[in-house]
């Protein structure tokens, strides 16, 4: 690296090397880098040639961030004595790093590096090896000729030389903010200017939604408790960024709410410059969207989808507005498809003048914009026709899942490829559907007076096309469980009276529903009814019986080496002690139409069904409530039952009201199923069906409350774990345990207890609250463990339960989507719980076999899967 130059550097215009450096949440919109083109358009850089080096001239956008304010200072600044820095967000890495099929799209050498600063609209360029290490020396303050001084020395170069190579290209990363002046605040990260409970009139910043130099986005709060998006000039706006905010003020306001979301209001954002109020719209962008839905058993409804989009863009233009910035993270789509137009900040005005800020990204830009941008370097006005093209080539997108073209890299070839080549035939991707193809390479048409006359003839010849399509097309086959059954028939082969847990015997604690036998035999159970499976129904009696029997076993209910035990669980868990394997027992009794054993392992609950001081589902009270009203639906309303049911749920319920409103954070502050609220109210809730009796007076007042904690976030909404609003966990947000999964049953419950009360009804709609916290289980991201309890197969649950209780098919095949991922995640042995603090959620190791986490877990929601219909009484509501 030494005896290198430091003067190459090739600025890239895609967010292909951006993901590689920046977090997800900081990638770039999807099929390209981000451009806002004012005046100039573009300029020349030219790097200065060195010996043994290709001369390389290439075109550098002319964004925002260069002529904007303060951009010119940076570049008169960059003499040879002022002393500049690496901001301290700026990432640099190998290029190497970037995926080999993206490497071989633009021109790089080996040894070649990615310089990257999140959160920022300067593009991703590519710089040599030893320019990298060059820049590396501005971590601290230094000046060019100290850092040229220090490497020359290092490398054994002429400090002359270097500083002449180098000088033009540390120039050019000033402009563009990858270096600035020691002091400057662009030297520091780029983070939110507003904090989580920070006020703007009178609304409350619940949380940063998105965070950029020049613009950022809150999800704010009401003081009627409206969520609302607040949208601001970021730290470093610039005069067009600043345009673009006050422009999107006034398009808004002419829209009032049709297509794009509804200006409520403009505040001070406490600066001078205006604040963007607008109506909180709940959804996910459309590729996110599209991946859902691709795929035969959903073909109709992408297709419905992909149509909503054009009739979405038909009424902006039917407005007289152009967006002028049409890719799929600007198109939001909520829990019913419904599709919301995002950031009209470039939108185009043609009765007032136009658009004063330009956008858009190259893979969506129509030919004749690309022809323009390439003669005179302007990035003309868009068109009702070029942004036909956009929309065709998003549609194209969506359902595909690819780009029109394999575009290259290199600004002036993918220039090129728009205005010469030919999309991509759908068989490039797989698909078959000539009439909507057909439709799309009318508006993907290189000539604009060869297109659709207008965008809403587009949608309504896209229509047509889809049902010709639809009409058409093979049955769609159910979507395959092909790895999930394996793992099905795995976990079968394993727990059977020959298989590998017989004869090598259960880890402790050995009896349990949580960790032991008895919870294998209840998901067998589970297992036996759905499948009509007399064989499973023996191994689940034999797994039962086991748990019996070793009731008095040593290791039973505990595992010191790992802490687990009574200081761990208490003395009165249904999960975690002797009432759950007799609750099991019963159950499997029954299925197996015993009725004197039935009977005698009821009477064992009743002995054992003995509260302590815990409230919990997991660990106390509520947990025991459920048991009997397993029973009582199973056997009816027996004397006994019906009295302990009665009162643990009044023990339950008086102690809950000893504690004091869940705003406070006194008291009981965890809010989840398995530790907290959600799962104590859902215990009463079920109680109060299964016995006919009304429920707690109050308990509606606590439901209010608990909703009150819900955030939107996608197209559902998550809850906090503790109602003082810490201890968030990506994982944990979406589990049944403690996250949306498990409230999924408490709204189920509330709207079967409520169902006639049309105060309560009015008031907070459970229905829609239980498929927000199913949205959320649904499509949480990030890696998750497989089973029931933290992980993926207990979201799977859920989604089944709401699935049996609404009817609706789409949650079928949401699970079975999830069941997928958990039967990948338990191939790899990815079943334990992560680590949580107090007595939650105890760490198990890979090998654990138990009902919470693990195969059985996976295996118990495939099987629900192959027979949706035949649910088997569930202690907790879902599983």
């Amino acid at each position: 690296m030494g005896g290198g130059s430091t003067a190459s550097r090739t600025w890239r215009t895609v967010d292909e090397l951006a993901d590689v450096v920046v977090p997800p949440a900081c990638a770039l919109p999807a099929g390209g880098a981000r451009r806002r083109h004012r005046g100039a358009g573009t300029v020349a850089v030219r790097v200065a040639s060195v010996a043994g080096q290709r001369h390389r001239r290439h075109i550098v956008d002319a964004v925002a961030s260069v002529v904007d304010r303060g951009a010119r200072d940076r570049m008169t600044m960059t003499s040879a004595q002022a002393k500049l820095v690496l901001p301290t967000d700026v990432v640099i890495t190998p290029v190497d790093q970037v995926p080999r099929e993206t490497r071989a799209r633009f021109e790089h050498a080996d040894g070649d590096y990615c310089v990257t600063r999140p959160h920022s609209r300067t593009t991703t360029c590519v710089v040599s090896g030893p320019t990298a290490e060059l820049l590396e020396r501005f971590r601290t303050p230094t000046s060019i000729v100290d850092a040229v001084v220090e490497f020359a020395v290092a490398s054994q170069r002429d400090a002359h030389d270097v500083l002449q190579e180098s000088f033009p290209v540390l120039s050019a990363l000033a402009a563009d903010g990858l270096l600035t002046l020691e002091g400057d605040v662009a030297a520091e990260a780029v983070r939110p200017l507003w904090a989580s409970g920070d006020r703007v009139a009178d609304i409350t910043i619940v949380r940063c939604v998105r965070v950029l130099d020049d613009t950022e986005v809150y999800l704010g709060r009401t003081e009627r408790g409206e969520f609302v998006a607040v949208k601001r000039p970021g730290r470093s706006p610039g005069p067009s960024a600043l345009t673009a905010l006050r422009h999107e003020a006034r398009v808004l306001s002419r829209l009032a709410g049709r297509a794009g979301p509804a200006l409520r209001q403009v505040e001070d954002d406490g600066d001078g410059e205006p604040a963007l109020v607008l109506g909180w719209v709940s959804g996910v962008d459309l590729e996110t969207a599209g991946a859902d839905l691709r795929g035969p058993e959903r073909r109709a409804e992408l297709l419905n989808l992909a149509a909503g989009v054009l009739d979405c863009y038909a009424g902006l233009h039917a407005c007289g507005v152009l967006h002028g910035d049409v890719h799929p993270r600007n198109v939001l789509v909520g829990p019913d498809n419904e599709v919301t137009v995002l950031d009209f900040g470039a939108a185009c005005l043609p009765d007032v003048g136009g658009a004063p800020v330009r956008g858009g990204i190259d893979t969506y830009q129509a030919p004749e914009i690309a022809r323009a941008r390439q003669q005179t370097g302007f990035l003309p006005e868009p068109s009702a026709a070029s942004e036909q093209y956009s929309l065709g080539a998003l549609v194209y997108l969506l359902i595909t899942g690819g780009a029109t073209h394999l575009f290259s890299l290199q600004p002036g070839e993918m220039l090129r490829q728009v205005m010469a080549d030919a999309p991509l035939p759908f068989e490039h991707y797989g698909l078959s559907s000539p009439a909507v193809e057909r439709c799309l390479l009318r508006a993907l048409a290189k000539e604009p007076h060869e297109r659709h006359p207008s965008v809403h003839e587009f949608a309504d010849s896209f229509r047509h096309a889809a049902a010709a399509d639809l009409r058409a097309a093979p049955r769609a086959l159910r979507l395959g469980l092909d790895q999930a059954a394996e793992g099905l028939d795995q976990a079968l082969t394993d727990l059977s009276p020959t298989g590998n847990r017989q004869r090598n015997g259960l880890p402790a604690p050995t009896a349990s529903i949580g960790h032991g036998a008895a919870g294998l035999a209840y998901a067998l159970l589970h297992v036996a009814h759905a499948l009509d499976r007399p064989d499973v129904l023996a191994t689940a009696d034999m797994w039962s019986t086991r748990a019996f029997l070793s009731e008095t076993d040593a290791n039973a209910f505990r595992d010191d080496s790992r802490g687990i035990g009574p200081s761990l669980f208490g003395n009165g868990s249904l999960f975690h002690h002797a009432g759950g394997v007799h609750l099991v027992h019963a159950l499997v009794a029954h299925a197996r139409g015993d009725s004197q054993t039935c009977r005698t392992a009821v009477d064992s609950f009743l002995r054992c069904a003995q509260p302590d001081d815990a409230l919990d589902v997991a660990f106390g009270r509520a947990g025991l409530l459920m048991g009997c009203t397993t029973l009582v639906s199973l056997l009816g309303p027996e004397q006994e039952l019906i009295a302990r049911g009665t009162a643990i749920g009044d023990g339950l319920w008086a102690a809950l009201t000893d504690h004091p409103t869940l705003k406070t954070g006194d008291g009981i502050t965890l809010l989840g199923a398995s530790h907290g609220w959600a799962g104590m109210l859902t215990a009463l809730l079920r109680w109060s069906t299964a016995t006919s009796t009304p429920p707690p007076e109050g308990l509606a007042n606590r439901l209010q409350e608990l909703a009150e904690f819900a955030r939107p976030l996608g197209r559902g909404l998550v809850w906090p774990r503790k109602s003082d609003g810490s201890g968030d966990d990506a994982i944990l947000s979406a589990s049944w345990c403690n996250g949306s999964a498990g409230y999924v049953a408490l709204w189920t419950a509330a709207e079967q207890v409520f169902a006639g009360d049309q105060a309560q009804a009015d008031a907070l709609s459970y229905g829609d609250l239980a498929r927000a916290a199913a949205w959320h289980a649904y499509e949480a991201s990030g890696s998750a463990p497989a089973g029931v309890c933290c992980g993926l197969a207990g979201r799977g649950l859920a989604l089944m339960a709401l699935h049996r209780h609404t009817g609706e098919p789409a949650w079928l095949a949401r699970a079975r989507l999830l069941s997928a991922r958990a039967a990948s995640e338990s191939a790899l042995g990815r079943g334990t719980a992560p680590s949580a603090e107090r007595r939650v959620d105890v760490v198990e190791s890979s090998g654990n076999p138990g009902l919470l986490h693990g195969p059985i877990g996976p295996a118990l929601l495939t099987a629900q899967l192959v027979a949706p219909d035949n649910a088997v009484l569930s202690i907790a509501g879902a599983w």
